[in-house]
Parts: C-alpha cells; structure tokens; sequence
C-alpha cells in the first residue's frame, strides 16, 4: 500500500486502566486481576489514593494518553474540590467510572445510597464488586462490559 508507514514506526499507546483503592490487599487483588486478564491490551495503573489517581490521571493526560476505566473505592471530596470521578470525567470525556466495593456491600443502607448517589449525580457509570477469587468472572464481565462501551 502506497503512503503507509512501516508496521516498525507505527507506535501504538495502550489505553490505561487506573486503580485507586484504600484496602492494599484490596487493591492488590484488584490489580492482579486487571493485569492478568488485560495487560496485553491495557496499561494498568496502581494509583493508591485518590489524591495520587487524580495526579495519575494528569500526567496520562498530559502525555495525550486515553484513560478507557478507572476504579476507585474512595468517592470522597478532594482538597481542590469534586472527586476522582469527577476529574476523571473532567480529563477524559469518555472514561468509564466505577465505584469499586466489596461483595455483599451493597446490603448495607450507607454503600448503597452511596453508589445511587454517585449514579444519580453522573459521578460513576456503575459500580464493580471487588474480585474475591482468581480468577473472578463476574468481576471479568463487569469490567469488560465498561470496556466495550
């Protein structure tokens, strides 16, 4: 084909997957999940706070990178204002947002007025129940569900 450049100089981003969770084994599991099943096709991002997604998600910006999930367990306000999700949304229009909680979670009052609030305000998308084995297939439809949005 005329014009095209060889396949050796064409370099292809991946899209990042960024993770913020509070929990380290939490996070950990979450994380070997991520990697394990899409690493191939996506970097992973372990952010740790929200704080630090929120700069993660900066410098991916900066870069001119796409974040395509990112997965947080903390919804709090940061110090400058609105939440991880809202800056995620803020820096990339078309980033999927998911409030990461723990199985049976959702049968407590507080975590589910939670996550109706945040759906309610267009904070996330959807939430996403931690994996709690390797691997986790409903915790692998879930995000694969977000990934072909």
């Amino acid at each position: 084909m005329e014009g095209a450049m060889p396949a050796a100089t064409v370099t292809q981003r991946q899209p990042v997957l960024v993770l913020s969770a509070v929990d380290g084994a939490a996070r950990e599991a979450v994380r070997s999940e991520l990697e394990k099943r899409y690493s191939d096709d996506y970097l992973v991002v372990d952010a740790g706070s929200a704080v630090e997604a929120v700069e993660a998600l900066r410098s991916v910006a900066d870069r001119g990178d796409t974040v395509a999930l990112i997965l947080a367990d903390d919804a709090s306000p940061l110090p400058g204002g609105g939440t991880i999700f809202t800056e995620a949304r803020r820096l990339f229009a078309d980033v999927r947002r998911a409030l990461l909680i723990e199985w049976g979670s959702w049968a407590d009052s507080t975590t589910a007025d939670a996550v109706l609030h945040l759906m309610e305000t267009n904070q996330i998308d959807y939430y996403v129940i931690s994996p709690r084995r390797s691997p986790d297939e409903y915790f692998h439809h879930t995000i694969t569900d977000f990934l072909l949005e």
